[in-house]
């Protein structure tokens, strides 16, 4: 009887212990998400998963558009940037976009700034020279906003023109990411 139940619980084993396919890469395109063109390469043992990815990864990306597009005057980032000294619910993904983007303001001592919008505006009016002159003193005078994570709460502190596209689309194309790499079967994503 022991014998018997080795066996087959062997037999078992080998049919579970199989050897996983070799995995491939498979490659998706897209224009216009998010303003650019998009190329997804997804590394996964069957062609399924790599189309399940690719569904993970574009549904990220259509849930987090609205929130965080630039080019969106009804997203509720531009909702956000319509304000002006008053604190305004948010998402937890506008948020972290906002608490990093000031982040990073702030480590790079005004190199990366949010602000770079009212420069451009200022570059392509009669500003042209006012704007040069900012760009050249690299000044970091004020905070642009105040997020308050535990509230769900931001206040926006400035009234100059604000472009979030280097941080939110870095966000979203991670999230995507991560949300298509969550797929079983799948080894990597790019």
């Amino acid at each position: 009887m022991r014998r018997l139940l080795t066996m087959r619980l062997g037999q078992a084993m080998r049919g579970w212990s199989r050897r996983p396919r070799r995995a491939r890469h498979f490659t998706f395109a897209y224009d216009h998400v998010l303003g650019t063109s998009l190329e997804l390469l997804v590394t996964a043992a069957r062609e399924g998963a790599a189309r399940c990815a690719e569904s993970e990864a574009l549904a990220e990306i259509d849930r987090l558009e609205p929130i965080l597009s630039g080019w969106s005057s009804t997203s509720e980032l531009a909702l956000f940037l319509a304000t002006h000294d008053a604190d305004v619910p948010v998402s937890a993904e506008l948020a972290e976009v906002l608490h990093a983007s000031a982040s990073w303001r702030e480590r790079a001592a005004g190199a990366f700034d949010p602000t770079v919008q009212s420069i451009i505006d200022g570059l392509r009016s009669a500003d042209a020279a006012d704007a040069a002159t900012r760009v050249r003193r690299g000044s970091l005078p004020e905070p642009l906003w105040l997020v308050n994570r535990a509230s769900g709460t931001a206040r926006r502190l400035t009234r100059r023109a604000v472009t979030l596209d280097a941080i939110a689309k870095g966000y979203i194309v991670a999230h995507a990411a991560m949300r298509a790499r969550s797929v079983e079967g799948v080894a990597d994503v790019l």
